[in-house]
């Protein structure tokens, strides 16, 4: 009887959710009393009061001029992005109707992506001029942040890299003073050993590696030669250290892009990326483009006379850490730079630090509350002996600051020099007030003796200049009195500014995006806005008629769309002949891939929840038929790179995980809902299905390798040299989204991403299958190491995989072939870019390596799918137990094409096994070469499949 009441509940629920979102309101929470409401769910936690003296932000007046910046490395917030692409495009030639048009609204577009602040309105007036005293960062003979025309680019070489082997083997055998080069604007990922270790030496043990240059050798690109933007040195996944220099080493002229984006804002402090480490005295870091590592770009150890110079730093933005430097026990020198989205400049430690920080440049585009952090010693002061002590020297000179943030938080007085002096800083000085720790500790004389604050110029708008000093009278600030006088010295003419305005652009409405993503892997790095900035370039008369085609381009360069778009905008992702339908269509609980318009968006359930700590505590509690809703916005990883672990979440039998992707608010703007994920990678899944009945919906499921990892594969098994074989293979960690070993799992309108693996992976217990699972509304990518790389993947199991967006999967649908497993596969689309077949079932070989079973699972059946690419719909591995169909179906190629495309691989062919005619494979009838001219052709093959059209031909369906 309670059984029957749960399920009556839980219907009776179901249903209420059903009409509520149908109607757009919000179903009333259900927390039980043993778990604490953690607020109204429509609050936002991060809305805050904010005071009334919040400083006015300086308006830029220049609204469509470039910065004169070279950068491969953009980070804008990729929904919005997307969608302004997409309404531009539609606007084209209605809403934005002239070149001027075009022009303005690329530029704004562009600018998001940069995100350089006033830089765009003071790049060429940084600096003031007043007799004979320079206030501002002056630039040398290159611009700041190196790039165009730099004029200290390498010259003479020794080897010449093109891929992380080369650089690997070179690194090992480069004497002092060799130059090693990476010409042009090639990319690589160094992630590969990074996260499976060294080759030298390895056996079985795992050998961590890092990419060194060794004492007096150069690493060197093409930065600003030519017009070439650099080499890219990247990690695709999480890497505490890319480079580290060593004594007398220099790296100039390339690009370091480190994993993280907007998207691992939410990442503990723990999973940001690191990227150069130098541990030796007289290293040079110059003329380079470092981005994307949240913990800190460049951090230098016990090492004097290090120069750090004509770089740009940018979008270094943990929200805990986010430090362009970081100085322990170090002498270093720092000029000529750019900095740009960073939490801090520098974070400076150690008795022996000394920094001399002049003529840099930061943007205006600073995300902390500090620009520089100088940590306390252990020890007190030997003067101010309430104070602790703290580096050595910060020197801070000519340098001009386009942000609003405390100048310095001086946690240790610096036990030689703290020198402020001949700077700009774009806003009144009362913003940039010293945060010396505890005001009451030092008397007037610190100003004096250890303090200088001086000469510097205040508010580019109105320029003055002061100086702070010990004499004169006090000024009292609340409780206690500031120890230092202000003087003013005179005033500057300010900066003349010519204002340019965007061209007002009034849109009908904003265009929806093509599909429903918060997880974007830019597999071809800054290729979409090499398109854009080259539209922005065009003569008028060609703008205009190329602009719908290369903003097109960005936009699938940037969602890695691959073919969707050509067929989606041309209607022929499915296609009808004869009343019958062939390719996928969408259905009455949504569009394919889920999203807005999906019938069953939750806003709430029985535990409402915001961070990982309420998951875990409502996770112990839910019990079979409640739901765990997690907030819109709300980012939990899982992993922990400092433990080396991921802290597993398990799903209890009949409990419902869900957020509201897809959920459309009153302003119009749609949800991408909670983020589940993990930024470090280890063997081990992110979710356990922990019981039959458990479904997982509107989430967003986000692994941290979404590499294909090709050289790692060649390195093991398709090398000319030496073979690591499989030991070295999965040295790399295999990661795993969702791990099911029961019955009646569900995930719907989810996205599923970056898993080496598989992100979900089904299976039964002790050879019996699981029954019942049903993956439906989904957009799963970017799963793709060679040799794995599943979107789905079957032992022991049966499943109805239907409605789902597929790209960037090795397999987005595979079988391992035990007898005992299937799956019908209706109602998808494959966008067309894999390593690989797009649907498969083991068998055969693959399977059994002596041939004694050739069985390739009990069924497949397929149909309804639409495949935009050239490999093939599926494999033939084996024999079926009862049946393998394909029907309905559209196919990027001919049917004789597909046979053709790996003409020494016979598993490839459609009847074909190892020399026998599969009899229970049935092709009816399909649409073949869509990309040249659509052929409705059936290749069955009359009387050889009769037997094989008994009762279990019914094609099942959610």
């Amino acid at each position: 009887m309670k059984r029957i009441l749960s399920l009556c509940l839980v219907l009776a629920l179901l249903f209420t959710s059903i009409l509520v979102s149908c109607k757009e309101t919000e179903i009333p929470k259900i927390n039980p009393p043993d778990i604490q409401d953690p607020g109204n769910n429509t609050e936002n936690p991060n809305d805050k009061v904010e005071p009334e003296d919040k400083v006015v932000p300086i308006s830029l007046k220049n609204q469509l001029d470039p910065a004169p910046v070279t950068t491969r490395c953009y980070y804008p917030v990729y929904t919005d992005f997307l969608q302004s692409l997409e309404t531009l495009k539609n606007g084209i030639g209605t809403a934005v109707n002239t070149p001027a048009a075009i022009r303005s609204e690329l530029r704004s577009l562009l600018r998001s992506a940069e995100d350089l602040g006033l830089y765009y309105d003071y790049h060429d007036q940084t600096y003031y001029t007043n007799g004979s005293e320079q206030y501002g960062a002056v630039p040398d003979a290159d611009s700041f942040g190196g790039g165009e025309g730099y004029s200290q680019g390498v010259k003479k070489y020794v080897f010449v890299v093109t891929n992380d082997d080369q650089l690997h083997d070179v690194l090992k055998y480069a004497k002092s003073g060799e130059v090693i080069f990476i010409k042009g604007d090639i990319v690589i990922d160094l992630a590969d050993y990074m996260m499976a270790g060294d080759i030298d030496g390895f056996q079985d043990k795992k050998i961590p590696y890092e990419f060194v240059i060794p004492a007096g050798v150069t690493l060197a690109g093409e930065r600003g030669v030519d017009g070439k933007r650099g080499a890219i040195l990247k990690s695709s996944s999480y890497v505490d250290i890319m480079l580290t220099l060593e004594k007398g080493a220099r790296l100039t002229g390339l690009v370091l892009q480190g994993p993280d984006t907007k998207n691992n804002l939410g990442n503990i402090t723990a999973n940001q990326s690191s990227g150069i480490l130098v541990q030796g005295d007289d290293a040079v870091i110059d003329n380079c483009e470092i981005s994307g590592f949240y913990k800190n770009a460049i951090e230098v150890t016990n090492a004097k006379n290090v120069s750090i110079h004509h770089n740009y730093i940018h979008h270094i933005s943990g929200k805990d850490s986010g430090l362009g430097l970081y100085l322990n026990n170090a002498s270093v020198t720092v000029s000529n730079n750019l900095f740009s989205a960073c939490t801090t400049l520098i974070f400076a430690l150690g008795s022996d630090t000394n920094i001399t920080f002049q003529n840099n440049v930061e943007a205006g585009s600073h995300l902390g509350e500090n620009f520089f952090i100088l940590n306390p010693l252990r020890e007190n002061d030997s003067v101010y002996t309430k104070a602790r002590a703290g580096i050595a020297s910060l020197v801070c000179e000519n340098n001009t600051f386009l942000s609003v943030a405390t100048l310095a938080s001086v946690k240790g007085i610096p036990t030689v020099l703290l020198a402020v002096r001949n700077n700009v800083f774009a806003y009144d000085e009362v913003y940039y007030d010293f945060d010396l720790a505890s005001q009451k500790n030092f008397d007037a004389s610190v100003y004096k003796e250890r303090v200088q604050v001086e000469k510097n110029v205040w508010n580019i708008l109105s320029p003055v200049i002061l100086s702070k000093s010990s004499d004169g009278p006090q000024t009292a600030a609340k409780e206690t009195m500031l120890p230092y006088s202000i003087q003013n010295e005179g005033t500057i003419t300010p900066f003349t500014v010519v204002e340019k305005q965007a061209v007002a652009v009034t849109y009908a409405q904003n265009a929806k995006l093509t599909v429903l993503s918060a997880s974007y892997y830019l597999d071809e790095d800054d290729l979409a806005y090499f398109y854009l900035d080259t539209l922005f370039q065009l003569e008028d008369q060609k703008i205009s008629s190329h602009a719908v085609k290369m903003i097109q381009s960005a936009i699938d360069s940037i969602g890695g769309y691959t073919n969707y778009t050509t067929y989606l905008y041309k209607n022929m992702i499915s296609l009808t002949s004869g009343g019958k339908t062939y390719g996928a269509t969408g259905n009455e609980a949504g569009n394919l891939g889920g999203g807005e318009g999906y019938h069953q968006i939750f806003t709430t359930g029985d535990y409402v929840v915001k961070d990982k700590s309420e998951l875990l505590l409502a996770l112990s509690k839910a019990k079979s038929g409640e739901v765990i809703f997690i907030r819109e916005g709300t980012i939990i990883d899982l992993g922990n790179a400092k433990e080396e672990k991921i802290n597993t979440i398990t799903l209890p039998a009949g409990v419902t995980l869900a957020s509201n992707r897809g959920f459309v608010h009153e302003d119009g703007s749609v949800s991408t809902g909670a983020v589940i994920k993990t930024s470090y990678n280890t063997n081990k899944e992110l979710i356990t299905i922990g019981g039959n009945n458990v479904r997982v919906t509107g989430i967003v499921v986000q692994g941290g390798d979404p590499g294909r990892h090709l050289a790692h594969w060649d390195r093991c098994h398709a090398g000319t040299g030496p073979k690591l074989g499989t030991n070295y293979f999965y040295k790399l960690p295999v990661t795993e989204g969702i791990h099911c070993l029961y019955n009646n799992l569900e995930v719907d309108n989810c996205e599923l991403s970056g898993f080496s693996y598989a992100t979900i992976y089904l299976s039964g217990q002790d050879e019996s299958a699981s029954t019942g699972h049903k993956i439906h509304h989904n957009y799963i990518h970017h799963n793709q190491i060679k040799a794995l790389g599943y979107g789905i993947v079957h032992t022991y199991a049966y499943t109805t995989i239907a409605y789902n967006l597929f790209n960037y999967n090795r397999h987005s649908i595979a079988g391992s072939g035990v007898p005992n497993s299937g799956y019908v596969a209706h109602n998808n689309v494959e966008f067309g870019e894999s390593l690989s077949t797009y649907f498969d079932m083991h068998g055969g070989y693959d399977r059994n390596k002596n041939y004694d079973e050739e069985i390739a699972g009990e069924y497949v059946e397929i149909y309804n799918n639409t495949f935009l690419g050239t490999n093939h719909p599926y494999n033939l591995r084996g024999f079926p137990t009862s049946h393998r169909t394909f029907e309905y179906n559209i196919c990027y190629l001919s049917f004789e094409d597909y046979g053709n495309v790996f003409p020494e691989h016979s598993r490839l062919e459609y009847y074909w096994y190892r020399d026998v005619f599969v009899t229970n494979n049935f092709i009816g009838m399909n649409i073949w070469n869509l990309s040249t001219e659509p052929e409705w052709m059936d290749h069955g093959y009359g009387d050889n499949f009769g037997a094989i059209i008994p009762e279990w031909y019914q094609l099942l369906g959610l």
